[in-house]
């Protein structure tokens, strides 16, 4: 191979992040010399960033015939597979990288990823680690490794890892410049605490907050305005804000720290029971939208926010879940917000356009007989207030519902009903329809 001025410039063009100008000039590299197995490399990277990634898989192809021994173009390769799903396919491309350049990090880690979305968590642990061995600053990969400890219930070194996730970008560090709660008693203080992530986060760790008022001083509590009133029912703090567009405090403290951080401080320590409830007067309200017929009455959710990408596996079609509808003795009513005219046809109530905050949410649950819901906060919402809750969850879900078995250590009230196959919804609602009918003719039996 040589190098030529075609590549010279495309290489300059790339470190500069003009990436046309770059796969021009690598594409002419590659006509002056065609053994030229770097500029296949890079051709492939930029049609991968381009989405094109058959486009990109033959230029990798053909980087590595040239060069069998060119572990660059086996992990990119492997990333392409990887971004179209075929985990399977891309583990043998970083095995050989990993064979070629033992000393890279990221063939690790790209290994690790593959392995974690093929359920092969014990497999994926041992690649993080090796990971961190050979970079112990790779905060993605103590990151990674944080939620899949916390996956298998080793609480301790993952919530130490979890803090990671500040470093690596997956949390939004807000840069608070005051001191961070370590655990210790905080008399006469005032201890700041928010949530920076989802709904469905909130309400699973705001039962941490008695373990916080046990250790003394004022807590300040800050929450998004769609959860207030759910919070301000379940108190444990002394002053209840609402956070701002900013993201700065938005009250005077001395200590602080995040909602999620709180059980790697004070230990995790969980009881399934209900802590969470709806407002009375809301809940009457809410009965004269959902009908007493004597039917069962059921809510469901069948997708949520699609971002960040890893979760749109936990999202399925509305026509994946129609034929639940067709079962006998059931009054089914959508807690879906934004479904537009997606019930034209179906025997659907869609209480979506009610729900202006999670304070309706609550109440229209309390007056349900079952939530069937994916991983979103309603599952949550149902879950702490002790309502009964089958939760649909990907092959490899979310680190808080494990990796198998139907019971959720943190609500009694939820049972898990779990993908066998990457993305086949039809076996996990066919489940649910066995149970569903049984649950039906017992209910109509009263």
């Amino acid at each position: 191979m040589k190098e030529t001025k075609f590549y010279d410039s495309a290489i300059d063009k790339f470190k500069h992040r003009d990436f046309n100008s770059a796969l021009e000039l690598f594409l002419r590299s590659i006509e002056e010399d065609p053994a030229n197995f770097k500029a296949y490399n890079y051709a492939g990277i930029i049609f991968g960033m381009a989405d094109s990634a058959e486009r990109a898989s033959k230029y990798f192809d053909k980087a590595i015939e040239l060069k069998p021994e060119f572990s660059d173009a086996y992990s990119n390769k492997g990333i392409i597979l990887s971004g179209q799903g075929r985990y399977e396919e891309a583990l043998s491309f970083f095995q050989k990288a990993k064979s070629i350049a033992p000393a890279n990090e990221m063939n690790y880690y790209n290994h690790a990823v593959a392995l974690q979305e093929i359920g092969k968590i014990d497999e994926a642990i041992c690649e993080f680690r090796k990971t961190i061995m050979i970079n112990k600053n790779n905060a993605q990969a103590h990151f990674h490794l944080a939620l899949l400890l916390l996956m298998t219930g080793d609480f301790r070194e993952g919530w130490a890892e979890y803090e990671w996730g500040y470093k690596s970008g997956d949390i939004l560090d807000r840069k608070i410049y005051k001191l961070r709660w370590d655990g210790s008693n905080f008399a006469g203080k005032k201890i700041y605490i928010y949530s920076d992530q989802g709904f469905g986060d909130t309400f699973q760790f705001i039962r941490f907050l008695p373990e916080v008022k046990k250790r003394g001083g004022e807590i300040i509590l800050e929450v998004e305005p769609q959860v207030k009133e759910i919070a301000e029912r379940f108190g444990y703090f002394d002053k209840l804000v609402i956070g701002n567009k900013e993201r700065r405090p938005a009250a005077d403290f001395d200590i602080y720290i995040p909602l999620l951080s709180i059980p790697g401080t004070v230990g995790t320590n969980i009881s399934g029971e209900p802590y969470l409830s709806a407002s009375p007067e809301k809940i009457e309200e809410w009965k004269e939208i959902i009908n007493s017929s004597g039917k069962l009455k059921a809510g469901f959710v069948w997708t949520g926010n699609i971002y960040p990408p890893r979760n749109k596996k936990r999202h399925m079609n509305l026509t994946d879940f129609a034929f639940l509808f067709e079962i006998k003795g059931i009054e089914w009513y959508s807690l879906q917000k934004d479904a537009g005219t997606d019930f034209i046809g179906y025997p659907v109530t869609d209480l979506g356009l009610k729900l202006n905050d999670f304070d309706d949410t609550a109440a229209a649950v309390s007056n349900l007989d079952l939530v069937i819901s994916i991983d979103t906060s309603v599952a949550h919402i149902a879950g702490a207030m002790g309502k009964k809750c089958w939760l649909l969850l990907a092959n490899v879900p979310d680190w808080r519902w494990g990796i198998s078995g139907e019971n959720s250590a943190w609500y009694n009230s939820v049972k898990c009903f779990r993908q066998t196959e990457r993305g086949n919804w039809k076996e996990v609602l066919e489940n649910v329809k066995s149970e569903l009918l049984k649950l039906a003719e017992d209910f109509n039996e009263q």
